[in-house]
Formats: structure tokens, C-alpha cells, sequence
């Protein structure tokens, strides 16, 4: 009876000591620390173009900066590719042949709104995802000129960028308010980099470029022969942002090119989209980079520090935004 006993009391002991360790309290977690999925890495995977502009302006360079941040956090191969800009960027969005873009916000809101020159051609094979940072529209002439005014360029040779880009109608609509017109001057469609060698070589008294600055066209330029960048009269000024809300006024100091004066120009924000084709996911994790990686993206590219969750919807209707970029703002609480 005493063994059958003995025998008893060892199995109850056993089976309180298993209980008792299957019970135990779990470590307490480091202060602090994110819940487990907020610190595992993504590799997504997959292929994607992103169209940009230009080699010698400001998109392409800043488009390389971003893929290579974005492709890095979240295992996509993003490649920048270098176009004509402006319309070009918009008829590649049109037409499913590249993923992602870089534009302005104006020519962005003219396809997604069916309006200006895509009055009933409303674009709706993509969606917005941020605003950038500001693309500034400079016009260049040499130091020694008597181009003082916008209306001086009467009768110059006058470079407005290529052919259907955003340049090309920024200076459209600055000229409007002027009272004149392409008709004016006479008038070269040309890159960038095209026109700063024109420039320097004396077959243009002005060119004309939209972008983040310093542009390099124009900084190269200034180096082999002194500039000056001509300033919008200030009625004018407010003329041409009642008739288009879309640019906002901006002074580039005469630090930037080495120019005796400031230049008081205006600017509008420099956007990216992508394709509705390209999923949430995707989208969802490429803006979530941008924003969480915006530091690093500053020390590849100086355009980089401008960018900001603060002003990411400048300029942006939220109504056409990308659903993967609407998730991520609608998680970190600046849309409802």
C-alpha cells in the first residue's frame, strides 16, 4: 500500500512540475522594441521602368537616386530611364510602357483631369503617388546681354525645351501672360543639355529649363561663360499664378550659379506616379521606402532633402492617387 502510495505522489509531483514550466511567464521584451512584423525586410521581386527626363536635367539623376534606395529596402529591380519628359512621360503612362514616372504636377493633373491640352483625352491607366520637390523655371541668358526683361526676348534665339515637355509649356503659359507667343522669338524644341551647348557656343541668346535646382546644364554653363537668370516681373508674376494656382513664386539665390543677382522666378512641385497595373503591394511598400529611406536618399541626391511626408500631397488631388500610396497615407494618418 505504502509503494502504490510513494508511486502515486511521484506521478502528481511529475505532472505539477510539467504544468508549472508549460505556465511560465515569457521573457519581458526589450523597451521599446516593434512588434516582430514591423522589423522583418520585404524582397518583393519583380521588374519595373520608371520614365524620368533628360540626362542633363534634374529628374534623371534623382529617378536613379530613388530606385536604387527603393530597390535596396524592398527587393524590386527599378530601372530610370531617360525620355523627352513632360508628354513624352504622360503618353508612356498612357500607353502601359513603363511602370513608373516622374512629373509635373501640372501636366499630371492636365491627363488625370482630362483638361488643357488633354481636354477629352482623360488619361486613367495611372495613379499618383507624391510630390517631391519644387521644379523651378529658369531662363538663362549670358551676363553680358541686353535680355533684362522677358519681353527682351523678342526676337531672340530662344530655346523652350523639347518638343511637348513640361518646359515647353511652362514657357507657353509664361509668355501668355506677357501678351506673346512662340510666334515672338524664334524658337528651338531642344534638350537641356542640347540647349546649354548651344548656348555656350553662341547659337541662342536664352534658353529656358524647368528643374530642381542646381540643374547641371545650367551649372556647366555658368562655368564656361557668365550667366544671369532672368526674373519674372512681379505683376506678372501674379498674373500667371491666379491663372494657374499651380506654381508658387521661389527667389534662386545668387549662390546657386555663381550670378551677380537673385533670380526671382516661380516653380512648380515635381510628382512621381505609377501604373494601376502595378499593384497595391508594390506601390504601398515603394512609397513606404521613399518616406522611411528619405535620409538616405538625401546623401545620394540633394533633391532628396526636399522631399517630406509634410508636403507629400502638395499639390496632389487625393481623389487620383494610386491605391497602394492612398494605404500607406491612410496608415500614418494624413488621409482620411
Amino acid at each position: 500500500m505504502k509503494k502504490q502510495l510513494c508511486v502515486i505522489l511521484s506521478v502528481f509531483l511529475l505532472m505539477v512540475t510539467i504544468l508549472a514550466g508549460c505556465s511560465s511567464p515569457e521573457p519581458d521584451s526589450p523597451k521599446g522594441s516593434e512588434p516582430a512584423e514591423n522589423n522583418e525586410s520585404v524582397s518583393l521581386g519583380g521588374s519595373y521602368t520608371m520614365a524620368t527626363a533628360g540626362t542633363a536635367g534634374t529628374f534623371y539623376p534623382f529617378g536613379g537616386a530613388l530606385c536604387q534606395i527603393v530597390n535596396e529596402a524592398i527587393g524590386t529591380n527599378i530601372t530610370a530611364n531617360a525620355t523627352g519628359g513632360g508628354k513624352e512621360n504622360i503618353a508612356l503612362l498612357a500607353n502601359e510602357e513603363v511602370d513608373f514616372a516622374l512629373l509635373d504636377a501640372d501636366l499630371m493633373s492636365y491627363a488625370l483631369t482630362g483638361t488643357e491640352m488633354y481636354e477629352g483625352n482623360k488619361i486613367d491607366t495611372f495613379g499618383s503617388i507624391a510630390s517631391l520637390f519644387p521644379q523651378v523655371l529658369q531662363i538663362v541668358v549670358a551676363e553680358d546681354s541686353d535680355i533684362y526683361s522677358v519681353t527682351d526676348l523678342k526676337g531672340k534665339r530662344v530655346s523652350v525645351g523639347d518638343a511637348g515637355s513640361g518646359t515647353a509649356v511652362n514657357a507657353k503659359q509664361l509668355f501668355e501672360v506677357y501678351g506673346m507667343t512662340f510666334d515672338d522669338m524664334k524658337v528651338s524644341y531642344i534638350s537641356f543639355k542640347e540647349s546649354a551647348a548651344a548656348f555656350q557656343d553662341k547659337s541662342l541668346d536664352a534658353f529656358i529649363g524647368v528643374a530642381g535646382i542646381p540643374t547641371s546644364a545650367v551649372t556647366e554653363t555658368s562655368l564656361s561663360r557668365k550667366i544671369r537668370l532672368l526674373s519674372i516681373d512681379k505683376e506678372y508674376m501674379d498674373m500667371l499664378m491666379k491663372k494657374y494656382p499651380f506654381f508658387a513664386p521661389i527667389t534662386v539665390g545668387k549662390d546657386v550659379y555663381s550670378t551677380e543677382n537673385d533670380g526671382e522666378t516661380v516653380a512648380v512641385n515635381a510628382t512621381i506616379a505609377a501604373l494601376k497595373s502595378v499593384s497595391e503591394e508594390v506601390v504601398y511598400h515603394f512609397t513606404k521606402a521613399m518616406f522611411e529611406h528619405q535620409a538616405e536618399l538625401a546623401e545620394v541626391h540633394a533633391k532628396g532633402k526636399d522631399l517630406s511626408i509634410e508636403t507629400a500631397l502638395d499639390g496632389i488631388d487625393a481623389a487620383y492617387l494610386h491605391p497602394g500610396a492612398a494605404k500607406y497615407y491612410r496608415e500614418i494618418g494624413i488621409l482620411k
